[in-house]
């Protein structure tokens, strides 16, 4: 049970900050694109959790950028209260929304490439390669 206490911790943040995201978004359309990650992977994180564990750093790292998709699809990034006070408090010409999603998805990639392990890469290594 303490192997579960940090991941059920998460889980229940990452709860809490969708359903406050779905409460009167600026868009929907936008909410739902932004969140819809969180809807398919969050289930199957759940489901082969016993199967597939993860470091806890990953899942710190997965909820941080769950709670970054949702709050950017509650507000939309351009309208993101805090990027507006920045922008206002540094007395900048634009809001600095650019960076909130794109560094996020360079940092954690939807998809990190798959480790070939059966031995039969192109490149001829047996030990296994990373493709693409």
């Amino acid at each position: 049970m303490a192997e579960l206490r940090l991941p059920l911790r998460l889980l229940a943040v990452v709860l809490a900050v969708f359903f406050w995201s779905m409460i009167a978004p600026r868009d929907g359309f936008t909410w739902f694109l932004e969140v819809l990650p969180v809807i398919v992977v969050l289930p199957l994180l759940a489901l082969t959790y016993r199967h597939f564990r993860f470091t806890d750093l990953a899942y710190c790292l997965i909820a941080l950028h769950a709670v970054i998709l949702m709050v950017g699809g509650h507000y939309t990034y351009a309208e993101m209260p805090l990027f507006n006070w920045l922008r206002d408090a540094l007395d900048l010409a634009a809001t600095i929304t650019t960076g909130s999603g794109i560094l996020p998805r360079a940092l954690f990639p939807p998809s990190p490439p798959a480790k070939s392990c059966c031995g039969t890469c192109r490149c001829g290594r047996v030990d296994g390669c990373f493709s693409s």
